[in-house]
């Protein structure tokens, strides 16, 4: 039988040992304060932990913005049960409250019992990592299997003075982190897609690199070839960034600096690889499986959805223009016209 749960507010300021049980709970540094300090937004948030027989089982930071209060955690599975208890103490705290906003979220199923709108937003593509390197290399495909071979023997046949090295935290050299975000930079710009790394995304990076990065670099008389930038949170590993210097294509340098980083992951006994958002075949083939990430805005009535009638709309705009995105970039439609205008139009992600 499921013990009480118990509730607190910590309104402005971060409630006790918050940090540390935010880490252990989640594994997710999408769900943590170093995130929000990265960001500059750390201050005034609020904290909300709901305990059970004392242990934690939710604890979502969060702001209000008049009306409506946005969490912050991102890129975790929340059940209904969770959502439905932190958003009833919201509007019991807050009358003047009417909409909670979460996003990025895992579905656990079910549906809400309060009015509500939910679309999909994003996916993590996710590797649950064996106990050891050959046991994830026999799981993989054929056809991955082979290239990571022959890619890695030509390799180091041909350019034995390259060298793939791990920089962990606080020994991480700015410059090489700047070097890898300027590489991926370069190859968006090629592609005439949008790099998502402008100088304070860069700066934000920096600041999570430092408390929580895994950096795989491959370099050569000291020149940063390729490299992907990652955080750890518990035994989880979230990528951030992965680049290459196009002269490396013939070597597939990307996907072979990718693999060493799993690899290294499975060293450290790594319990998953997110690979994040964007769906790109190789990480598939790599060994990842989506999983979907909803946004999700509940309402203290149906009434209490009027005065949130423009954030309704958008809500309504956004889930059916993610719904075409995804249908239109689907792979059974890449010869048709439909595939062609909507790569033409987001951008076609890499085989």
């Amino acid at each position: 039988m499921d013990g009480e749960v118990s509730v607190t507010f910590h309104a402005h300021g971060a409630a006790p040992g918050v940090e540390a049980m935010l880490e252990q709970l989640y594994g997710n540094i999408f769900a943590t304060l170093a995130k929000a300090r990265a960001e500059g937004s750390a201050d005034g948030v609020s904290v909300y932990v709901a305990r059970r027989d004392g242990a934690p089982v939710a604890i979502l930071l969060f702001r209000r913005h008049g009306n409506r209060v946005g969490v912050l955690n991102e890129a975790i599975v929340l059940p209904n049960e969770e959502i439905e208890r932190f958003t009833a103490h919201v509007f019991a705290v807050w009358p003047g409250v009417s909409a909670v906003s979460f996003r990025a979220i895992g579905h656990a199923g079910g549906a809400l019992r309060r009015p509500h709108q939910r679309h999909n937003g994003l996916e993590d593509i996710v590797l649950s990592l064996p106990a050891t390197r050959q046991a994830y290399l026999d799981g993989l495909g054929k056809n991955m299997r082979a290239d990571l071979q022959r890619y890695g023997k030509k390799l180091a046949r041909e350019l034995p003075a390259l060298t793939f090295a791990l920089h962990r935290h606080g020994a991480v050299p700015e410059a090489t982190v700047r070097g890898i975000v300027a590489l991926s930079g370069a190859r968006m710009r090629v592609k005439q897609q949008r790099s998502l790394h402008d100088d304070a995304g860069t700066d934000t990076l920096l600041a999570l690199v430092r408390s929580h990065g895994a950096v795989m670099v491959a370099s050569m008389e000291g020149r940063v070839c390729a490299g992907v930038i990652c955080t750890v949170v518990g035994r989880n590993y979230f990528m951030h960034v992965i680049a290459h210097d196009p002269r490396f294509d013939a070597y597939r340098l990307g996907k072979l600096c990718c693999f060493q980083a799993i690899c290294a992951a499975i060293d450290d006994d790594g319990r998953e690889f997110h690979f994040l958002w964007g769906r790109y075949s190789y990480k598939y083939r790599l060994g990842g499986v989506q999983r979907e990430l909803d946004h999700v805005t509940v309402y203290r009535s149906r009434w209490h959805r009027w005065p949130h009638w423009r954030l309704g709309l958008i809500n309504a705009a956004r889930g059916h223009g993610r719904r075409i995105k995804r249908w239109a970039l689907a792979p059974e439609r890449s010869g048709h016209w439909t595939g062609w205008l909507a790569r033409l139009l987001w951008g076609a992600p890499p085989g």
